[in-house]
């Protein structure tokens, strides 16, 4: 199926855009406004230059190398003296999707025209993408200060011919693959290094990947709950729409009634008016206490007001993910407008750093309360008549579903390890240039992994709600519940013998990431099931 060509334009790329382009390979394209903008800024430079005006990186050197005036004449030799300078990150490439990314973002604020590109080298970093050209980026060593430079020289130098990329499957030379590709190498000219590394790209890439997914982290996260909340008989009254409207915080309000919306109809959760019927008349002299649980714990009765903040910084932060991608982010800049070139900071990444700082606290938060909710269903004084570790037949010769626990308690430790704020962890470098340095790029990797180890634990928690509605009989459940249900069982059987359960648990939270139980939410609801069905 042909998928319609993105138009970039440098104003308006979201988060959805960059998810198409990155994991689902949808061309790009470049406005015609963009086109005669980056025509414009390169002949201003030009004018510029003729002048005899002093500009970064054009007439003086780099970086710690700035106070050395150098002759224009020599611009070719000292970008490409540039990209081999910077590009010095090490480790493991990055996915795929994390370099298509970062190319888009890149094209993006290079479509702008204030960086003074030419058109022509632009158009190999499109072919590139388009072509399905992938330079092998290593994941560590950028500092976020004059942006990502190491990784960000890496793709350029690929643009050039130079270095190692995955091209039709296979790892090859960029000279190679650009040639079956059909395109010339990059020929670089004065400020065209510096344009194409001297940026957020790759953090700002890779955070909107990171959005992408928590939006629907979010999201399952309300559907995983709503389900636990049917599986463990948890009260419905707390998640009443009249009470929310006292606490006027929108995430916590779209959780609640996101939860009542998911449990309707349940016949496992216990409504307000089902629990004032069965408490009514215990009253005594004396005190006694209730044949039924008057409230939850805070692992389910506070899901809106813990999930709500997490929905609320997602949404925030994903504004200042889309700005930072319809940003010019390099320097020097190049006005056409203004006839001028303006020296500047823009390629500083601490929105990026503080945006993903943020997630990870999001997205552990999440996982910590999944955690808890977890630790319910294994223990028996606290599941509402559940056998232990959800192990309904042979106890003690089975173990049950005891050890996935071990796993969700792991990863909600590492990523509790993970939230110290990268964002604070500036080591000045340069000569004491860069003496404060964003680690952006760092910040949106090691939030990339939380947001994903996040989905382990709701896999886990899944598993459970489904093992608790067998045992309970899951034709009690809602028409969302079921549908939730389903979803899980299509992948895992009941588990009524101790078997390896990783690979179920690999599969579910791969269908978590592909939002798969995040259209729980919105899909279309399910029939109801007969008891054979269910079980």
């Amino acid at each position: 199926m042909n998928i319609a060509p993105l138009t970039i334009n440098g104003s308006d790329l979201t988060v959805p855009m960059v998810h198409e382009v990155a994991r689902e390979l949808r061309p790009v394209k470049v406005s015609h406004s963009s086109i005669e903008a980056m025509n414009a800024s390169r002949e201003t430079l030009q004018r510029l230059i003729n002048s005899g005006t002093m500009i970064y990186g054009i007439t003086t050197g780099m970086g710690g190398m700035r106070e050395f005036l150098v002759p224009h004449d020599v611009a070719p030799q000292m970008q490409m003296n540039l990209l081999h300078s910077v590009a010095t990150n090490v480790g493991d490439p990055f996915p795929d999707e994390v370099v298509r990314a970062a190319m888009l973002a890149r094209l993006n604020s290079l479509s702008r025209g204030t960086s003074a590109i030419t058109v022509d080298n632009f158009n190999v970093l499109l072919g590139m993408l388009n072509e399905q050209i992938h330079p092998l980026v290593p994941c560590k060593g950028s500092l976020g200060a004059s942006g990502d430079l190491g990784p960000l020289a890496t793709i350029a130098l690929a643009a050039t011919g130079e270095g190692s990329v995955r091209y039709r499957g296979e790892v090859m030379p960029a000279a190679q693959a650009l040639e079956m590709a059909g395109l010339q190498p990059m020929r670089l000219d004065y400020k065209e290094g510096l344009a194409l590394i001297n940026g957020t790209s790759v953090m700002a890439g890779m955070a909107a990947l990171v959005i992408h997914d928590m939006e629907l982290i979010s999201d399952t996260a309300d559907v995983v709950a709503a389900f636990t909340t049917e599986a463990l008989t948890g009260r419905l009254g707390p998640f009443d729409a009249r009470v929310h409207k006292q606490k006027p915080h929108p995430g916590q309000q779209e959780t609640a009634a996101n939860i009542v919306h998911l449990t309707k109809g349940s016949g496992m959760a216990v409504s307000e008016e089902f629990l004032q019927q069965s408490i009514h008349g215990q009253h005594s002299n004396g005190s006694k206490k209730s044949d039924m649980l008057i409230m939850d714990a805070y692992s389910i009765r506070c899901v809106p007001h813990v999930h709500g903040p997490a929905r609320e910084s997602t949404a925030w932060n994903r504004q200042i993910v889309e700005r930072e991608l319809n940003s010019s982010n390099d320097d020097p800049l190049v006005l056409p407008e203004y006839g001028a070139c303006f020296h500047n900071g823009h390629f500083h990444g601490q929105y990026i750093a503080m945006a993903m700082d943020s997630i990870a606290i999001a997205a552990t938060t999440l996982g910590l309360i999944s955690d808890r909710r977890i630790d319910r269903y294994m223990d028996q004084n606290h599941s509402s008549g559940l056998p232990p570790f959800l192990c309904n037949s042979d106890p003690g010769i089975r173990m049950g579903l005891m050890g996935g626990q071990f796993m969700t308690s792991s990863m909600t430790a590492e990523n509790r390890a993970k939230c110290t704020p990268i964002s604070l962890q500036s080591i000045p470098s340069t000569e004491d240039f860069q003496d404060f340095v964003s680690m952006g790029l760092v910040a949106a990797r090691r939030t990339f992994e939380v947001v994903h180890d996040t989905a382990y634990v709701f896999a886990f928690e899944l598993i459970c709600a489904a093992q608790a509605a067998d045992i309970r009989g899951a034709e009690k459940l809602s028409v969302h519940g079921r549908r939730s249900y389903e979803l899980t069982r299509a992948i895992m059987p009941s588990y009524d013998r101790d078997v390896l359960i990783t690979p179920y648990l690999e599969e579910i939270a791969a269908h978590i990431l592909e939002g798969q139980f995040a259209e729980v939410l919105t899909g279309a609801p399910v029939q109801a099931l007969s008891q054979s069905q269910a079980r």
